[in-house]
Parts: structure tokens; sequence; C-alpha cells
């Protein structure tokens, strides 16, 4: 694939965001560079049409600013932000909807009447006679928002579940524990936003070896599991409990689901290239490495990953990488392929410059459907 270099620049004037009330005056030897670039590698970026990119930036010793890359063209706007929390916007409008709530592993559901988030509170019953999960529902209709620790019955003190996922099915929020350890022990309840019910499905032994352990992770209607270091993937239906499994070879972890009827994978090699799952066929199909991965060369201590789980909108899947080479800025890929063929079709690319100073300077922009 030969690589196209064009380059999208987006600048502020300091002047301009102290006129927007973002630079206050006290922040005068603040320095944040608002030139944000994304470099062109490779397509056309309006293919991004369903998603955008965004992220939080500092502007000021108090002040913030929200990032926004889409089809092109950067933009930003001030916003609130609050540091202790890490929540702005639509968390401080809605503070009821997270009060209480980890900030790890919490799943969030949103539907056509309700947004549900949902937190297995302390991961067990480790230092309580029962452990709970914290649900919080905001109904979309009466707007108004419920927040509630709801009782685990039978997770008992010293017994250790943490959350592997959550779905929504025809109405139904179905929640997914999975046991410590080796992880070996899956259990499924089903939860009832309304009447904030919560009743137990069903509990299955995932197979495993000794000294091993399983990986477990919800795609659509389906809990996928795999054993570290062996060449299958099962899967079993959240509401029939149909099962099945496929043979696969170098497979490191699922990543996410690529189309209904397929899954992607990321082998084992030090660049951890993806593969498609046909899951009607059983058929395996490689998919291209970006042209960007040849200049990594991990024997050198160079090293790139797959940052999160690949996003589906309409026919284009958008996946996020990060690699660091020695002596050069952390730079952060967005690759776009055609669901139907994977092909790709659009490459960019940002140096994350200290100065942009985002919030979260690990993840920096990240991935949002539209």
């Amino acid at each position: 694939m030969k690589l196209k270099f064009s380059v999208i620049v987006f600048a502020l004037a300091v002047a301009s965001l102290a006129a927007l009330g973002i630079f206050a005056p006290s922040a005068a030897s603040f320095e944040s560079n608002q030139s944000f670039e994304m470099v062109t590698l490779y397509g056309d970026p309006t293919v991004l049409d369903g998603f955008s990119l965004q992220g939080m930036v500092r502007t000021g010793p108090d002040d913030f600013a929200r990032v926004t890359w889409k089809a092109g063209v950067f933009a930003i706007e001030e916003t609130v932000f609050d540091t202790r929390n890490l929540v702005n916007g639509f968390q401080l409008e809605n503070r009821e909807l997270f009060r209480n709530f980890s900030q790890w592993n919490t799943s969030e559901i949103d539907t056509d009447t309700h947004f549900v988030r949902i937190n297995l509170d302390g991961m067990s019953g480790w230092n309580r006679e029962e452990a709970s999960i914290r649900v919080a529902v905001l109904d979309k209709n009466t707007h108004t928002i419920r927040n509630e620790a709801i009782e685990v019955p039978d997770i008992h003190r010293f017994e250790t579940f943490w959350q592997a996922g959550t779905a929504y099915i025809d109405g139904n929020i179905y929640i997914v524990l999975q046991s410590d350890g080796n992880g070996s022990e899956m259990r499924v309840y089903d939860l009832n936003p309304t009447s904030f019910t919560l009743t137990r499905t069903y509990t299955y032994n995932l197979p495993i070896h000794p000294n091993s352990w399983v990986s477990v992770q919800v795609f659509g209607e389906y809990v996928y599991f795999s054993e570290w270091g062996e060449g299958e993937i099962s899967r079993i239906h959240l509401v029939t409990q149909e099962e099945s499994t496929f043979e696969v070879d170098n497979f490191r972890g699922l990543v996410g689901e690529w189309t209904n009827n397929s899954l992607i994978f990321a082998d084992n090699t030090p660049l951890n290239a993806m593969h498609v799952l046909n899951l009607e066929t059983g058929e395996t199909i490689p998919l291209e490495d970006p042209e960007f991965f040849k200049n990594y060369n991990t024997e050198m201590g160079d090293w790139i990953q797959l940052s999160g789980n690949l996003q589906t909108v309409g026919d284009h899947l958008i996946a996020q990488y990060i690699g660091e080479r020695s002596g050069q800025l952390r730079t952060h890929y967005y690759v776009v392929r055609d669901v139907n063929t994977g092909d790709v079709q659009f490459i960019g690319s940002i140096a994350m410059r200290n100065d942009y100073r985002f919030v979260d300077t690990w993840q920096g922009l990240s991935v949002v459907a539209n």
C-alpha cells in the first residue's frame, strides 16, 4: 500500500483563546499548544463521517476544553471538568447517575428509554457479608435518576468475582460475572432496570487446564471465552445458552465484533496482527497489517499496541493504535476499514506532544460514534 502524506492543521491563536475565555488572566504563564495536527497517511478522512475523535485538554491551571476531530477538521470548545472525579458535561449535569461509582470497570447501556450504568461494587464479598452491584438508571421519559446498590445474595464473604461484561437483549439487561483466580466460574444475572431486581439465570463452569487462565468477554448477545494459550474460542448465547466452539491458530485475545456474523481477534506475534473469524463457516482470514507497522522494530525496544476494542458504525470499522519508538514522541494511529472487505480506507496519525496537555495522557483522543 503506497503512502500518501498530507497534513491537516488546525491552529487557534492564544489571543483567540483568550477572547473565548478559555485562558484566564492568571494562566498567563501556562503553556498549552492548541495547534493539533492530524497527518493523513492514507485515504480520505471524510470516510469517518460516522465517527469523531474526542479528548479533553487543559488550557489553563483551572480551564479545560473539549477537542474534536471529525472528517478532517479539528474543533475546540470551552467546557467544565471535575478533575477529582474525572467527569464533565453530561456527567456534571446528571451527578446522581455517577455518584458512588468506581472509575474502573463500569459498563454503560444506552437504550431508547433508559441510560444505565452498572458496576460490581467492591468487586467481591471479601470485606462484607454480601456483595452488591451498583446500578444507576436515567429514565429518558420522566428524566428521573435512580441510583442504588443491589445486593447479590449468592456471592458470599471471601468469594471474589469481577464484572466481565453486560448486554441489552429484548428489553433485558444481562450482567456477566467471572470468578477471580483462574476465572473458571461464570455467572449470568438478569437485571430489571425498572424494578431494580437482580436474578441469577445460570452458572457456567468454564473448562480450563490446571494453572491456566480463561478470558471472558461479552459481544452482542454472546459471552465469548478462551483459555490462555489454547487454540479455541467458545461462546454461549446469553438467552438460549446455546454453545459453540471455533478452532483458531496463534490466538492471543478477543478484540471485538467485526459484524454480527464474525469476530476479530489478535494473534500472539510481537505486533499482535488481527484476524477475522467467520462465525458461520469457522474460516479465519488475516487482515493486512497497516503500513506503519513496518516502522516499529520490537527487537530494538519499539512497541505498538491496539488501544481498546474496535468500534463499528455502518460499513466502517475503526481501530486506534498507540506506538512509541526510541527517542521519538508517542504516536497515535487511527485506522478505518471496510467491514465487508477488510480493506483499509483511511489511516491518520497524531504525535502526542506534551504541551497538548491532554487530561488523559495515555488515551489522548478517543474514538466516539456519532
